[in-house]
């Protein structure tokens, strides 16, 4: 019984490690910026949407940033990225 409770434990265990391993158990910044940009460019893009007023400047910034966003993801084709990361922000 004992040998059972200790196995349990150990799969368990071992179960974490590979979790955390392959990043699922891992914390995620909450930047919102998701895995398409570097740190930096996040800081640039939110520093940029709080200085922009609400208008046309602002839209056009938000149509090109989108397509910056859908070309690299194009490119890389890592379309799970976002998928994944709207996993870990639940």
């Amino acid at each position: 019984m004992t040998s059972k409770i200790y196995l349990a434990v150990l799969l368990w265990c071992l179960a974490g490690a590979v979790a955390a391993a392959w990043g699922e158990g891992a914390p995620q910044p909450e930047t919102g910026c998701g895995g398409l940009m570097t740190e930096l460019e996040c800081r640039v893009h939110q520093e940029t949407l709080a200085r922009l007023p609400a208008g046309q400047e602002r839209e056009r910034y938000l149509k090109q940033h989108q397509a910056l966003l859908a070309e690299r993801e194009k490119s890389c084709r890592c379309q799970n990225i976002r998928a994944a990361n709207s996993k870990t922000a639940k």
